[in-house]
Parts: C-alpha cells; structure tokens; sequence
C-alpha cells in the first residue's frame, strides 16, 4: 500500500505507468491538484480518496486489473474528500453483481480543477458479462442558464450544462444500465 499524504503538492511520473496494489490519497495541500500523475496509473486493489484532488495529466486512471478482480473504491462520497480531472477514469465491473446507482460501487470521482462533477453507473444483476467502463470530464462546453421549471419540490432556476464521455471498453453485454451525473 503506497500513501500520498502531506500538505505539499506531490507528483507521480514514470513514463512506462504506475501500479500499484493499494493506493491512498490523503493530502490536506491548500491549492489543487494536491497530486499530479504524469502518467497512467493502475490501482489494483484498493483505492482510498481521503483528502486532495488528482490531475490526470490527460492520463488513464484504472481501477482493478479484470473483470475477475476489479478493485474497490472507498470514498465518502462528499466533494470535499477529493476527485479526479484532466483524464480518463476507468472501473471493471464484475458479472452477475447489483450496483445502485449513486453508491461508491459505481462511482466515478471525477471533475474539473475547480469543482466536482461526479457520475455514478447502476447496473441489474442481469448482465452475464463484466466489463471495463471508462468516463471522462469535459469542461469546454460548459455553460450556465437560468431557468425557470417548475418541479414537484420546488423551482430550478438554473441549469448547468455538463458533458461527460462515457465508453465500454470491454465486456458488458444484456441487464439495464442507469447513469447519475451531478
């Protein structure tokens, strides 16, 4: 298991790629990206968000190595523990498992340099195949309106316009599939 903590910005390069078995994220630096990986990198196992936001560096990030072995998130799901920008995520999934959408099993931590813009996969247990899924972020069309709609709790008075790119990889076939961006 490999900890990037601290309260300085830290940067990870190898220019062949980076795996590890474990990986820790916990850096309280003030400005962000706290972590920077000028590479691809792969996390076996686990990975922990504590604290700090990662600059992908237009890099890869996979999380788990197959469908037989897809690695875990731990994440609290609050924005302020962290999230990923300025690259490609990728997650396996395995067969024949549930995920509820909005759980850390199909979360994606991604965002931009200023904020968070997370995405969440659901999934049934029907699909009798895993696969690799990867999401990425892209801010160049963003925009803001306000708006007035009219809903059952209320009024949405403004509307973010956000663009996620979403690809299998590999894999996948049959069950329903349910996204959630935010």
């Amino acid at each position: 298991t490999i900890t990037l903590s601290g309260a300085g910005s830290q940067t990870v390069t190898n220019p062949s790629g980076e795996a590890f078995n474990n990986l820790i994220i916990n850096n309280s630096f003030a400005t962000s990206p706290q972590i920077t990986f000028n590479n691809a990198v792969t996390v076996i196992g686990t990975l922990t968000m504590t604290d700090g936001n990662v600059n992908l560096s237009s890099n890869t990030f996979t999380l788990g190595s197959s469908t037989a072995s897809p690695g875990t998130l731990s994440h609290p799901l609050a924005s302020t523990n962290g999230w990923m920008y300025g690259g490609t995520i990728q997650r396996y999934f395995t067969a024949g498992t549930t995920i509820t959408v909005g759980t850390v099993a199909g979360f994606f931590p991604m965002g931009r340099a200023a904020d968070v813009k997370p995405l969440f996969l659901g999934k049934n247990n029907v699909a009798n195949r895993g696969g690799l899924l990867s999401r990425s972020y892209n801010n160049t069309n963003e925009s803001t309106s306000d708006v007035s709609i009219a809903d059952d709790i209320g009024t949405i008075i403004r509307r973010h316009n956000s663009f996620w790119t979403s690809a299998i990889v590999s894999g996948f076939s049959a069950g329903t599939f349910s996204i959630r961006a935010g």
